[in-house]
């Protein structure tokens, strides 16, 4: 039996902190603070300049008062814009930080995420070791063998993704746009993906297309054969090209 996912109701909020890459026309370093609802996906953002406190406690406030839900819980990782957790002597979250005091003040309950989570879960960072590759020799063959293995298994699922960001680089030349403005950016890519989903349903119409009209031929040939004694002049009647097609 296929193991299901646990159902949450709506108030638990991750929150995050981005930094958005510096365009041409801007003179300094963009922050994007994220909050997305676990149950409904419900999503709020705003770009800041700077992650300091006053900008986290405005951001706290307005999601406050835009959210659609009672926020309950507000999940967020151990960075120090959150929490004090490895910047304290015993690596142990105090409670005292400024973004917990902020969550206290407006009735939320805050909680970090596990540290060293996905390692101790057996999960791994699936991106090829940089560096020079290993030698293989007698002793290790069989451990690069089960690391090889083990790679191409997490490759696969990001696999189509990936092939979609390659195709758009290699065809549209993702990494050959050339703009003074972040919209403009920002729009020309969002141009790309739309022809390049375009191109793939239409693709996909054709070849949906293509099967239908060999269906019906095939249909066809198999109504004629099945009369072919009692009306031996069917296909005679046809012309050469749909003879072909039918014999």
């Amino acid at each position: 039996m296929r193991k299901t996912f646990k159902d949450y109701v709506p108030g638990v909020v991750h929150t995050d902190i981005k930094y958005l890459p510096q365009m041409q026309d801007e003179t300094a370093r963009r922050y994007l603070f994220v909050a997305i609802d676990r149950a409904t996906r419900w999503v709020y953002l705003r770009i800041y300049s700077n992650q300091s406190e006053a900008s986290r406690t405005d951001f706290l406030r307005r999601l406050k008062s835009k959210a659609p839900m009672q926020i309950e819980k507000r999940l967020t990782d151990n960075g120090s814009p959150f929490t004090d957790r490895f910047t304290s002597k015993n690596k142990t979250p105090s409670g005292d930080h400024a973004f917990d005091r902020e969550c206290a003040l407006l009735g939320i309950e805050h909680r970090l995420t596990q540290p060293r989570y996905l390692k101790g879960h057996g999960m791994r960072f699936a991106g090829k070791p940089l560096g020079r590759p290993r030698k293989v020799t007698e002793e290790n063959r069989e451990d690069l063998k089960r690391l090889k293995a083990q790679w191409h298994k997490g490759y696969l699922p990001r696999r189509p993704i990936e092939g979609r960001f390659a195709q758009g680089k290699n065809g549209y030349r993702f990494n050959r746009i050339w703009a003074k403005r972040a919209d403009t950016s920002a729009a020309w890519i969002n141009s790309i993906f739309l022809v390049m989903i375009r191109l793939r349903i239409f693709f996909a119409r054709c070849k949906k297309g293509a099967a239908a009209v060999v269906l019906a031929l095939w249909l066809i040939r198999q109504a004629l054969l099945r009369h072919r004694d009692t009306r031996p002049s069917a296909i005679s009647r046809f012309g050469p090209a749909v003879r072909d097609v039918l014999t």
